[in-house]
């Protein structure tokens, strides 16, 4: 019986999540933090590629995936990460190849695509579990965090809160795909810029569309964000300080789009 079973008999993944946190948190202190064994970034990388090969690819995936799937799987990885297509006999081998960014990128295109094969839904449901799961085994922070068949980048866990997760929930509700739609497409772009910094200018874009969805159903005028400027503040009733923010910020992202419009070079942009 492979690790799969983890979900085939516990099949709640919140239930699955909680159970691991607590088997945890009864010995906090890891086997490197108790030897006191130092661990970079390169290493807990590499460790997280280990544990995703193990127990995903090389114990998980064969109990779900049947042997005539595996054609239609590699072609649709491949496109996804923009390789190219041939007959492989190692997906992970083939495509992940030991690369951390690789690997996020393969995970989140076979959640994506498990529709098409017979039993996606236990395919989901022990990405879902068993990512969670490799994450919390992690020794160290990287900097990353599961969520509904994505990774997301993390920061500060109360911003993150705040700032990210309590957006995306309400912005789910009906009605305000605009908003959604190019909120998360931004916060992927964003996750993607660690590896690709010349992404960080398309951040700025997607929030800025997103901001100006939001103010076009806010005040239910079909105007650009600069038009609308003053029309929404006085509908949220903002302060007199968030609306000089606004008005910066509508003026530094213009210098993005304008250049984007114009096909001129967009201002360039640190990472740090």
């Amino acid at each position: 019986m492979g690790v799969a079973a983890l979900v085939e008999t516990n099949p709640d993944d919140t239930a699955g999540v909680n159970r691991i946190s607590h088997a945890r948190s009864k010995n906090p202190m890891a086997f490197h933090e108790r030897l006191d064994l130092p661990i970079d970034l390169a290493e807990g990388r590499t460790r997280f590629l280990n544990r995703v090969q193990n127990l995903i690819f090389v114990n998980t995936l064969p109990e779900y995936i049947y042997e005539a799937e595996y054609e239609r799987l590699s072609a649709l990885i491949a496109a996804d990460l923009g390789d190219p297509y041939s007959i492989v006999s190692s997906i992970y081998s083939a495509y992940v190849r030991d690369d951390f960014y690789r690997c996020l990128q393969t995970l989140e295109s076979i959640y994506a695509h498990a529709d098409n094969f017979e039993r996606g839904d236990k395919i989901r449901e022990n990405i879902d579990f068993l990512t969670t799961w490799i994450l919390q085994l992690s020794e160290i922070d990287l900097g990353i965090r599961w969520e509904s068949g994505r990774f997301r980048k993390v920061g500060a866990k109360l911003l993150d809160e705040h700032l990210v997760n309590d957006q995306l929930k309400w912005l789910r509700h009906a009605g305000y795909e605009t908003v959604l739609d190019p909120f998360e497409k931004g916060l992927n772009h964003y996750l993607e810029s660690i590896r690709r910094p010349e992404l960080l200018a398309d951040v700025i874009t997607d929030q800025y569309e997103a901001l100006e969805a939001l103010a076009k159903i806010v005040t239910g005028k079909n105007k650009d964000l600069s038009a609308n400027r003053e029309a929404f503040i006085k509908e949220i009733k903002a302060s007199d300080g968030y609306k000089r923010i606004l008005k910066s910020y509508i003026r530094y992202a213009n210098e993005f789009r304008h250049a984007a419009q114009q096909d001129q070079p967009r201002p360039e942009i640190s990472p740090q």
